[in-house]
């Protein structure tokens, strides 16, 4: 039933990215209309006082209007303080994810939390976040907002953040959150994400005016200025059940003539540009719902859950509604509507569709007599039925991809579609990592230390003087967590090591930057200690690195640098012939390998893409060739992908070590690629000894 039939990760990213140019087009008709209706203001009101003058004999000390003028002041006066404010907003946003959650008042939860329903929420974002193959997100909760609502932040999934109510936790199952939270998943995925907070900075300044006036008026005393005022001033209850009192009735006094008057008018005018902007909200991100709503059911493979969060909605007294007046700002963002007809959707400047229609086209249809009771549509055709619990339980046993005979165009295909089985096998997945290590992993310092530990050599000379570096790095307290650790982390599995790395990610991300600094200075040490480095260690170091640069410095960089294969040829055959290094087994069998990738390179390059010896080349250039790579476009992406994949498949089946290959690629190209199994061979131990 899925809506994005016929495209794939790559195409849905282009398209994402093709809207973003229509938002500077709405921008301008934007601004034209609301000059329009600011020259109207201005000129209507210095026309009319030129008429009153008039009659007490002063016009000769005002004149005529001057039209032309007051036409051109307002167009540069709109689009000026629209303009202004939108780069104030861009910026203020530009450290991703956190920066909104911060702004909006959310709390940050984690593994560490003793509120069981916190960890519910956090284990459902771990789990979902690992099948899509993407770093774990930061989780926040919005305490105090009833409503059952959701929605995820950032520019990319480096910086990503998910934030849910206090309301969604309270009043839905695990099953319906996995839904909703599913529903996010989709906009990070598909790169709806970075368009709706470039959204935000484009329309904040067409509501400045409404959000300050409904700031300090808002209806719920605790969201308002006003009220927070009001309260502060007359602390005791009684003055707050009266209402009355000297400071009350002073506070009145001043508020109600020189504060609530002005910020009354100045609501009214500002909900014009506020109609513009919902306008804009409601073109960009309407459609979107649909697929998101579609894209969770194909993950999840329970449409009954999504239709069961929807309905809640529209029974639940407080529906999807945010308190708060800024919550107009992230109103597209939102799972669904914040304000308005937040429990049944659909107004006319609405960011969401209908409740009703968003039930029905996951394929329920309201029982007679009872908007809240519904039923499954027989007429729509699910992918896949959901799989019973004994099933669910032999998934979990084995997912058994890896190792069966597959296709390039295949891995391209499973980019970005997670699956059940994949969701399922996730979660026995971090089952399996020690509880010692899943404990910590909220604490910076044991975080760093595991990441430290990942990138030990397997030769015990080489790890002696890895631990000097740690020694010397002067961290006393790092290296006794590093020895505390080390027997958890040196009995893991090879499989289980990336999904550690995205667990202890979002707890990496509160690095400062003198932290990380010192962070990536050691681990680059490291890994070069011997001289000689090691494919899965170059690769740990590169994607804990680029991740972390990308949310801590460099989160609303442009993310398409370069459009063409003709200034990257040198780059693609780089990384490929490293892949074909990485995997093959013999020297004949890497030459086969880059052959069969070379055929998936377009007809531009495929000629002149020469097989690069490991002499020619060191880590450092495959670290600069994938950096130029990550910000290539969606297009370029998937053509290396796909020839990675024929690389590494090029035997025409995908083991579990030439599955981490392909994976860790694809994550240094910030591809979204999950595991696609648990593979043939087992985890080997080959890191024994001490640190």
């Amino acid at each position: 039933m899925s809506s994005r039939a016929g495209t794939n990760f790559f195409e849905r990213q282009d398209s994402a990215r093709r809207r973003t140019k229509w938002l500077y087009v709405l921008l301008v008709v934007a601004v034209a209309a609301l000059s329009v209706g600011t020259f109207v203001i201005v000129g209507g009101g210095w026309w009319l006082t030129v008429v009153l003058v008039e009659e007490i004999g002063l016009r000769a000390a005002y004149g005529e209007v001057p039209w032309v003028e007051v036409a051109v002041g307002s167009v540069i006066a709109t689009a000026g303080f629209i303009i202004a404010a939108s780069v104030y907003k861009h910026r203020q946003l530009g450290e991703g994810g956190a920066a909104i959650m911060n702004e909006f008042g959310a709390t940050e939860v984690d593994a560490s939390s003793d509120d069981s329903q916190r960890l519910v929420l956090v284990n459902v974002v771990e789990e979902m976040a690992i099948a899509a193959g993407i770093p774990v997100p930061r989780t926040y909760l919005l305490e105090g907002q009833t409503g059952i609502n959701a929605f995820a932040a950032g520019y990319t999934a480096n910086d990503a953040a998910i934030a849910v109510t206090r309301g969604a936790v309270e009043q839905l199952s695990r099953d319906e959150l996995q839904a909703m939270v599913a529903h996010e998943f989709s906009h990070i995925l598909n790169g709806d994400m970075r368009l709706n907070v470039r959204l935000i900075g484009i329309v904040y300044g067409m509501m400045v005016p409404y959000l300050a006036g409904m700031t300090i008026l808002d209806s719920d005393a605790e969201q308002s200025w006003a009220g927070k005022t009001y309260l502060e001033t007359s602390p005791t209850s009684w003055f707050r059940r009266v209402g009355c009192g000297t400071t009350a009735l002073a506070m009145g006094c001043v508020m109600i003539p020189f504060v609530m008057i002005p910020a009354a008018v100045l609501a009214l005018f500002g909900r014009i540009g506020a109609a513009f902007a919902e306008g804009i909200k409601s073109a960009i991100s309407r459609q979107r719902e649909y697929l998101a709503d579609a894209a969770a059911v194909q993950f999840t493979r329970n449409p009954e859950a999504m239709v069961s969060v929807l309905e809640k909605i529209r029974s639940h007294g407080a529906g999807s509604r945010l308190l708060g007046a800024r919550a107009r700002l992230i109103s597209h963002m939102c799972f669904g509507n914040v304000a308005g007809r937040y429990r049944r959707g659909g107004g006319a400047l609405s960011t969401h569709p209908p409740m009703a229609k968003r039930i029905e086209a996951l394929g329920a249809l309201p029982k007679p007599g009872r908007h809240h009771r519904i039923v499954l549509r027989e007429d729509i055709d699910i992918d896949a039925p959901r799989p019973d619990a004994d099933e669910i339980e032999e998934i979990a046993r084995r997912h058994p991809d890896a190792g069966d005979t597959i296709d390039p165009g295949d891995v391209v295909e499973h980019i970005a579609e997670p699956r059940l089985e994949s969701l399922v096998y996730c979660s026995s997945l971090l089952d399996e990592i020690p509880d010692a290590l899943r404990t910590v992993r909220s604490e910076l310092l044991e975080t760093i230390a595991i990441a430290t530990l990942l990138v030990l050599d397997p030769d015990p000379e080489v790890r002696s003087r890895q631990a000097d570096v740690v020694q010397q790095s002067g961290s006393n307290a790092l290296r006794r967590e590093c020895r505390r650790l080390w027997p958890q982390v040196k009995r893991l599995e090879r499989r289980l090591e990336l999904p550690l790395m995205d667990l202890v990610y979002p707890t990496l991300r509160k690095m400062t930057d003198d932290q990380y600094a010192t962070f990536s200075s050691l681990l680059d040490e490291m890994v070069h200690v011997s001289g000689e480095v090691a494919f899965r260690d170059f690769i740990i170091e590169w994607i804990l690195l680029h991740r972390l640069e990308m949310a801590l410095f460099d989160a609303n960089r442009d993310v398409v640098q370069y459009r063409s294969f003709r200034g990257l040829i040198d780059e693609v055959q780089l990384v490929v012939s490293c892949v074909a290094e990485a995997g093959g087994a013999s020297p004949q069998q890497v030459v086969e390998a880059f052959e069969q990738a070379r055929e998936e390179l377009p007809t531009m390059i495929r000629d002149d893409a020469q097989f690069q010896a490991p002499s020619s080349w060191s880590f450092d250039d495959v670290g600069e060739a994938l950096e130029k790579l990550s910000v290539a476009t969606p297009n370029i992406k998937q053509v290396v992908v796909r020839s990675c994949a024929a690389c590494v498949v090029s035997d025409a089946t995908l083991s579990a070590s030439e599955l981490e290959i392909l994976r860790a690629i694809a994550e240094a190209l910030d591809v979204p690629l999950g595991p696609m199994g648990r593979g043939e061979e087992p985890g080997v131990d080959c890191r024994d000894g001490t640190v």
